[in-house]
Order: C-alpha cells, then sequence, then structure tokens
C-alpha cells in the first residue's frame, strides 16, 4: 500500500510496511507512529536548507542557474 507519511516508523521507499492498516473516519491511517526528531536537529536542518535556498536565490539573481543539493542526514 503506498504512503506519503515518511514519518511513520512503517513507512519504506513510499510504501507501508503493515500488511493491514485500520483508517479513520477521515481517511487518516490509525496504525501510524511518528519517529520523533529532536527540536536541535530540527532546527539546525532548518538553518541548513534556508541558507542553501537563500544561495540559490542569489545565483538566479545574477542570472546563474543552480539547483539546491539534497540535505543528508547525520546521526
Amino acid at each position: 500500500m503506498n504512503c506519503e507519511n515518511l514519518f511513520c516508523i512503517y513507512w519504506e521507499d513510499g510504501r507501508c510496511t503493515l500488511r493491514d492498516i485500520s483508517l479513520d473516519i477521515s481517511g487518516s491511517c490509525t496504525d501510524c507512529i511518528c519517529v520523533s526528531l529532536p527540536e536541535e536537529l530540527l532546527a539546525q536542518k532548518r538553518a541548513e536548507l534556508l541558507a542553501r535556498l537563500d544561495a540559490d536565490l542569489a545565483m538566479q539573481e545574477h542570472g546563474e542557474t543552480g539547483r539546491v543539493p539534497p540535505l543528508t542526514a547525520r546521526p
């Protein structure tokens, strides 16, 4: 079954690893268990992405083409 919640512990490559799931009345999975991320890590990743987006915007404003590279997870 396809799954869009990459923060769920049962998510793997866009799919749910559970055989059967239950949905609530709004169609949301009731079996989902979300991964908790420390606020420090979230703040760090937000700052990194903002810096990359700012650099990309600056390159675009100067006529250069650039692409924001994907963030990599650090343990």
